[in-house]
């Protein structure tokens, strides 16, 4: 949907200018002005003529005195009416008298116009422009007399000065949840912007938006003005109308959607919430609702939107939460794992920033077009990835449950996150740090802090617990909970996870593992290989670093084929792969993958050597993991209907990193 512009002085100058180009561009436009005669005109003669048939719905109009609070207030709710909200205001007062022999009266009536009567618009629309969706934006324009005189402007320059003086002080206020911004044009003729404006044929100016028909069919513009005065322009002329209303073009007020990698995503319209639930196998969904425990989840199958698709491969952490952000699988943004061998150096590292990124963020884009963002994730280790980008001087938000108490506004856009939740923030390995993320989530939007969020979770109790054991319903229960407030306070929520879970244990309980680099070393002698295991993260202590995805680096290619044969041959493994059969089936970047790649069956996963694993952290739960093919599928979910229903499921390949584009797009 369009946003909407509230315009005043919209009958004439260039008011009616700023209306013409936004309708031109399919924007919703409110017309009010004092002089009902111009702004009738405007309404029913020039932009019919002008603005393209489908498009003329797409403005109405009311006289309104900005002295007048009663017609003020009623301008706005008729505008609220016809199209749903206010997102951006734009005032164009224009009032001014000569000083020598008037009364003061009348110098208090400039200012009661374009002072006073800013403050006032602004003052009624402020709580319709605090429910924009991106936060709403104020435009007030002043002048260059505010700052530069002639004669007998004594009146007018006091007000437009007092305009700058105002704005300044409402960006202040107001912010971030509204900007205010003030525009100070210099000379600009618009004398052809009124009753009898001459206007080009409309098939004309369907054709070229960019046409300067002022110059080419207004007559008046420009004439009976000075060759000094207009020698004293930078440009060597007086302006135009266009000069004014086209710059509006920033991305933070006009954008309807942002573009990546080639796939384009709407600018919310509505608080949008996307969930990554942290090893959300389709298990937990499936007994949950059996069980009759998870009604605001039940409800998203039943009413909203529900598939099962797969998360990218490895099925890890890093990776599918980049995906996601990105809208791209590992190849595209080249993270591949939590933990890897930089050839280069020969060192291995942990990732846990932004440095091996490639490209842009979804998020970070839709900061930069005006939508204030909260990124909220219960690991550290993810919080620089997703913070790419983002502007906390701009309020934008990003912050983890693990380092809550350490937040500062500089670095994460927020302080005393404790306090301001009102509890401690919890252990890291423990389910509440799932739920403080929410917690914390439901606050921003209480508070209108953020249009955008990505929640991304921790798989602490999924690690533990199977579906339909105590532990894991007493977890889905409460963040179904969670999840329904997000619904009830009016945020589309979409939901999927970045891996499933699979129990990895022998019949007898104890955990399935195959020490890879130990076996390859019985064979091939010590360093022989290096087995890295992508699972590894700060967080270990409830899956001991071992999953069902490693990389394998040979010291000596010669063994290459040899290694890969005999690994096919091991009961654990499912695939061997080397890397670039790896990397083409499963979209990872080539340049960051081992010599060849392992993949366990489900039952079981895999490690390096013994001595670096340290299994007693797991204690006496059964080993649950992932990484592997067998823990790809999650749930993909939204807590609304989709506008295209055939078409949604006609599309038979969604996956997880689907998600942003399910909730703003379909």
């Amino acid at each position: 949907m369009s946003k909407v512009f509230f315009i005043t002085g919209a009958g004439s100058g260039i008011g009616r200018v700023t209306a013409r180009e936004l309708l031109l561009k399919g924007y919703l436009v409110f017309l009010t002005d004092y002089n009902e005669s111009f702004l009738e005109d405007t309404c029913t003669n020039h932009l019919p003529s002008v603005i393209p048939e489908d498009k003329r719905q797409n403005y109405n109009w009311a006289q309104m005195n900005v002295c007048d609070e009663e017609q003020i207030t009623n301008a706005i709710a008729l505008c609220v009416e016809k199209f749903g909200g206010i997102d951006v205001l734009s005032q164009y007062m224009r009032s001014g008298i000569r000083m020598d022999n008037v009364p003061t009266s009348d110098f208090e009536k400039v200012l009661s116009v374009n002072l006073i009567g800013t403050y006032r618009v602004s003052q009624e629309a402020i709580p319709h422009l605090e429910k924009s969706p991106n936060g709403g934006v104020i435009i007030n324009m002043s002048s260059c007399r505010a700052t530069q005189q002639s004669k007998h402007g004594e009146a007018y320059a006091a007000s437009k000065a007092g305009i700058e003086g105002l704005s300044m002080a409402m960006a202040v206020s107001l912010g971030p949840k509204i900007r205010v911004h003030v525009i100070s044009p210099g000379m600009i003729d618009v004398r052809s912007e009124r009753n009898g404006s001459l206007v080009p044929p409309p098939e004309k100016l369907r054709d070229d938006l960019n046409r300067d028909y002022q110059t080419e069919y207004a007559s008046e513009w420009g004439t009976g003005t000075s060759k000094s005065l207009k020698e004293a322009h930078p440009v060597g002329r007086i302006g135009r109308g266009e000069d004014i209303a086209r710059p509006r073009k920033s991305p933070s007020i006009m954008a309807d959607s942002v573009t990546l990698h080639g796939r384009s995503y709407a600018i919310p319209r509505q608080p949008t919430v996307i969930i990554c639930v942290d090893g959300f196998d389709p298990e937990y969904l499936t007994q949950g609702i059996s069980d009759g425990i998870i009604p605001n989840l039940a409800r998203f199958v039943q009413q909203g939107f529900h598939a099962t698709v797969n998360s990218c491969m490895p099925s890890f952490t890093n990776p599918n939460n980049v995906s996601i952000i990105t809208g791209q699988p590992p190849a595209v943004h080249g993270i591949a794992g939590n933990f890897f061998l930089d050839r280069e150096t020969g060192k291995e590292k942990m990732i846990q920033n932004d440095s091996l990124l490639r490209g842009s963020t979804i998020l970070e884009q839709m900061s930069k077009h005006g939508v204030r963002v909260a990124a909220i994730t219960a690991k550290d280790k993810l919080r620089r990835i997703l913070a790419h980008g983002l502007q906390t001087s701009n309020g934008d938000i990003c912050f983890s449950s693990e380092r809550a108490a350490s937040c500062t506004l500089a670095e994460n856009g927020i302080e005393d996150v404790e306090e301001w939740i009102g509890r401690k923030a919890p252990s890291q390995y423990s389910g509440d740090l799932s739920i403080y993320v929410l917690d914390t989530g439901i606050k921003l939007l209480k508070e209108k802090r953020a249009q955008l969020f990505y929640l991304t979770l921790s798989d602490y109790v999924q690690h533990k617990h199977a579906p339909g054991s105590p532990e894991a319903n007493e977890f889905f229960i409460t963040l179904d909970q969670r999840i329904g407030r997000l619904v009830a306070l009016g945020a589309t929520v979409a939901i999927t996870g970045d891996h499933g879970m699979s129990s990895k244990s022998k019949d007898d309980g104890k955990p399935n593992i195959l020490f890879l680099e130990d076996t390859l070393a019985e064979k091939w002698g010590s360093e022989s290989a290096r087995v890295i295991c992508p699972i590894t993260d700060p967080f270990v202590k409830h899956h001991g670093a071992l999953g069902s995805f490693v990389r394998v680096y040979v010291k000596n290619s010669i063994n290459l084929s040899d290694m890969i044969d005999f690994t096919k041959t091991l009961p654990h493994v499912e695939q061997v792969l080397d890397r670039k059969v790896a990397a083409e089936e499963y979209d990872m970047p080539v340049d960051r993958e081992g010599d060849f790649v392992v993949i366990s069956k489900k039952n079981a996963v895999i490690g390096s050597r013994k001595d670096e694993h340290d299994l007693s952290s797991i204690g006496d739960h059964p080993l649950r993991s992932h990484g592997g093919l067998s823990e790809q599928q999650v749930p993909l979910l939204l807590s609304r209907p989709v506008a295209d229903v055939e078409g949604a499921k006609a599309k038979d390949d969604w996956r997880n990193y689907d998600v942003l584009d399910l909730a703003l797009n379909w």
